[in-house]
């Protein structure tokens, strides 16, 4: 996914002595090397504070130094506009997902070691409606195919293998084989106390699929370690 510019630069200086301040001191340099490229910029549904340009007071309004100025614990650099954010954690310098509903308590988190790693997660996601609509089209022709998919299941907690997803935060994204090949490589430390089950197709469609709707939860098919493609079971159920 590109990261689109909605405004040109603002002068090196600028963005110097935003970044000198002492609160942001601990940001790393691949998050102010953005700024060079352009400002107020979007990754996906994601808005990234700008930095304050005088020459566009009304669309830098929001920028990231106001957006900070009574924060304590985190550093706010992107939001969706519907109270889930992107920030730096003080403590540990890295990028964690929240939700202000929860009360920034996530369970599990979504954290990321820096900002390459979650472009790198990011990287997975379609650029324009058309690709997603002919990536969803892709899966869909594939269930198709299958007798069969695989998932990780815990019996203690009743629950399928899955994560918060990036790109639609806050939902969980569950994940799903169409191989069991898929399915093993994914078990890793993590995943150990998961057992390898499979279902018939059908029953993925009548039953997982219908219950994921109503709750506006994610599918992830043939996940990999460092992410995969993403969608809604709505959306499924749709073609």
């Amino acid at each position: 996914m590109k990261i689109n510019y909605t405004l040109k630069p603002v002068a090196i200086e600028e963005i110097e002595k935003v970044k000198n301040l002492e609160k942001f001191s601990f940001i790393e340099s691949t998050y102010w090397d953005l700024f060079q490229q352009g400002n107020r910029f979007y990754l996906g549904k994601w808005k990234f504070y700008p930095i304050r340009d005088e020459h566009h007071i009304r669309k830098t309004a929001m920028d990231v130094v106001t957006m900070n100025r009574q924060s304590d614990a985190y550093i706010f650099i992107a939001e969706d506009g519907d109270e889930n954010y992107i920030a730096y954690h003080k403590e540990d310098g890295k990028l964690h997902f929240i939700n202000d509903h929860a009360g920034f308590d996530i369970d599990p988190p979504l954290i990321y070691d820096d900002l390459d790693e979650l472009l790198e997660a990011f990287s997975y996601k379609s650029n324009s409606y058309a690709e997603h609509e002919n990536k969803l089209e892709a899966i869909t022709r594939l269930l198709d195919q299958q007798d069969t998919l695989y998932y990780l299941y815990n019996r203690d907690i009743d629950d399928i293998a899955g994560t918060l997803s990036v790109e639609f935060f806050p939902a969980i994204t569950f994940f799903f084989w169409t191989t069991e090949a898929g399915a093993k490589a994914y078990q890793t430390e993590l995943w150990e106390n998961f057992e390898l089950k499979k279902m018939s197709v059908d029953t993925f469609y009548s039953e997982i699929l219908e219950d994921f709707a109503e709750y506006g939860d994610v599918v992830g098919i043939d996940w990999e370690n460092n992410g995969g493609e993403e969608f809604f079971a709505e959306a499924l159920l749709e073609m």
